[in-house]
């Protein structure tokens, strides 16, 4: 279902998780949140009228039966002072899925409905309190898989990331009037007409700074696939196990073990990787194992990592070769596995398939080299880290896109002006760029784009 910008219901949802715990939240929002909670509440000190922004203890009852449900604390944060700019009550009750959905029920029937997963959210954007770019960084916040993505993520709440849009926006707008003038005037002085050079300068390398920044963004925020591949009985199970210090994957000397994908988080050094041991390439045989193969491929496919186990206690062979030229076109990692054998791997031969990809000797059973290989994953990960200063990731995929959108319009921009075309051609690249940038905040945002985005929340977000 469509958000609706014009919709003033009252909703509510609630907003902690369901199961048993300390405490778990409802929430309303809307104009007739104080006439529910006048409903349904009684304080044990009696007020003529709730002030906003405190805390009141009581208890919560059901006007149609009279009885009490349990006793709790109560807040109202009056329009506009709150987080949807609308009136807002939040019913802090002991948790537990019976009572908190008794107490929906309740707040239903006197005159809410149930809120849409991440309503309360578009109503703050629809209001002007947060813009679309502090939205996604809520998500951003929820789902971040590290210390430094909590950190992003809380930058651009505050509006770090907007901040820095904003003024690439008016920077822009300041190079339009210029030529919009000209071509209104053409008599005017032709030195006010901006210069390619400035248009690269304080637009066009700026955002190629943002856009570069996003693939190092994203790895703090959802971290990295990384797909554990090599032939059968190389050792990938017993390398996660060892990674992840815990027995995940079922380790046997028989062949062929793994035949499904096995997903766990490591994290090194506060560095977030969403390993994913596969099936062992091998001439297939049996349906099943087709499948998982099937499965390991896609998943070489989709990760953005790769870790490819080499058994140094047997020769290489086409199958190595195999993996060793499908993986290249992906950032790999070679791990030659089982130093603690006896080697049977001809070196230069070796060295002669893995060239040009960074090799790390470990022994998976014994743990030797692991914390090598740590340091192996980070550099090959973070090989540009530095260059990318926190407040100028871009915290996302959609608004890495419009800003590569209004890269590509200023730099045509730029470049039409070198070549003396028209003015009108000049200025209607401008003008796309910066609906672009009106995309990020969520001003040009099209609908459907903006029910996606809302419907990732949960319900009481």
């Amino acid at each position: 279902m469509p958000f609706d910008p014009s919709n003033t219901d009252t909703i509510a949802a609630i907003s902690t998780p369901l199961g048993v715990a300390g405490i778990g939240i409802v929430r309303i929002s809307g104009p007739d949140a104080k006439t529910i909670l006048r409903k349904i509440f009684r304080p044990k000190k009696p007020t003529a009228a709730f002030q906003s922004h405190r805390l009141y203890l009581g208890h919560l009852y059901d006007p149609e039966t009279g009885g009490a449900v349990d006793e709790v604390l109560l807040s109202l944060m009056a329009a506009p002072r709150s987080y949807t700019r609308e009136d807002v009550v939040e019913i802090n009750t002991h948790s537990g899925y019976l009572l908190l959905s008794r107490i929906l029920e309740i707040v239903v029937r006197e005159g809410a409905r149930l809120a849409q997963p991440g309503e309360f959210t578009f109503r703050a954007f629809m209001h002007g309190r947060i813009d679309l770019s502090q939205a996604e960084a809520m998500m951003d916040l929820i789902h971040a898989q590290s210390e430094k993505g909590l950190r992003l993520a809380a930058n651009h709440m505050q509006g770090s990331f907007r901040i820095e849009v904003e003024r690439l926006r008016q920077r822009g707008l300041d190079f339009l009037a210029r030529i919009e003038v000209l071509i209104d005037y053409p008599d005017e002085d032709p030195s006010a007409l901006p210069e390619a050079g400035e248009i690269d300068t304080d637009l066009i390398k700026p955002l190629q700074a943002l856009i570069a920044a996003h693939d190092q963004s994203k790895i703090w925020i959802q971290g990295i696939a990384t797909a554990i591949v090599g032939r059968v009985n190389a050792g990938k199970s017993s390398l996660l196990n060892r990674l992840l210090e815990e027995e995940r994957a079922l380790v046997s000397s028989i062949p062929g073990t793994t035949r499904d994908v096995i997903e766990s988080t490591l994290y090194i050094q506060g560095l977030p990787l969403r390993l994913m041991d596969t099936a062992g390439f091998r001439r297939s045989k049996g349906t099943l194992e087709k499948k998982g193969m099937e499965r390991t491929r896609r998943k070489i496919e989709g990760a953005e990592l790769i870790l490819m186990i080499i058994d140094g206690s047997r020769p290489l062979n086409e199958i190595d070769r195999d993996i060793l030229a499908e993986i290249r076109k992906k950032p790999a990692l070679v791990v030659l596995n089982k130093t603690d054998l006896p080697s049977k791997i001809n070196r230069e031969k070796l060295n002669e398939a893995v060239a040009g990809l960074p090799l790390v000797r470990i022994s998976a059973l014994t743990g030797d080299g692991i914390e090598g290989l740590r340091r192996a994953i980070r550099t090959l990960v973070l090989s540009d880290e530095k260059s990318f200063p926190d407040l100028l990731m871009a915290p996302n995929v959609r608004q890495a896109q419009a800003l590569e959108k209004a890269y590509h319009h200023f730099a045509r921009a730029a470049q039409n002006l070198e070549q003396e075309m028209p003015l009108e051609i000049v200025a209607s690249d401008m003008h796309e760029a910066l609906a672009a940038f009106g995309e990020i905040g969520g001003e040009t945002t099209p609908e459907d784009v903006l029910d996606r985005i809302f419907s990732q929340f949960c319900l009481g977000k």
